[in-house]
């Protein structure tokens, strides 16, 4: 069997054009997928950042709030420094099955650089925190 540089060109041009798709599909899903969850996010260290701990805790999923109290949910807030809240950077979101892991990189107001990850479900069509911590 002899191949010819047009026959393996055909086959790389077939294999990138799975990859370009693959990435394309991949790409849409997650935009798609993701919708309203930075509003979310801004929503929760809002909340939390202000003080507003019910609020934030509320803003979490069931399963969360039987895992972590909200006496250990105020804690976990003061050990990832939100009250300091000066600005963020959302990273991208990596999906799992229904749990959308987000990184950000949060900066205090003292200038501190603290990098977080928040992993959220969308139920129905709102999003709920599932889980938070120190990156």
């Amino acid at each position: 069997m002899e191949f010819s540089f047009g026959t393996v060109g055909i086959v790389a041009g077939v294999v990138l054009g799975s990859l370009v798709l693959f990435w394309t599909i991949s790409a849409a899903r997650l935009v798609l997928g993701s919708n309203g969850l930075p509003q979310t996010l801004g929503k929760f260290v809002s909340a939390a950042g202000s003080g507003r701990v019910d609020e934030a805790y509320a803003m979490t999923t069931e399963d969360y709030r039987k895992r972590v109290k909200k006496t250990q949910f105020l804690q976990v807030i003061n050990r990832m420094k939100l009250r300091q809240y000066q600005s963020s950077k959302p990273g991208v979101p990596q999906i799992n099955g229904k749990r959308f892991t987000l990184p950000v990189a949060m900066e205090t107001r003292s200038g501190e650089q603290v990098a977080l990850s928040f992993v959220f479900i969308q139920i129905g069509k709102e999003w709920r925190l599932d889980d938070l911590g120190l990156a």
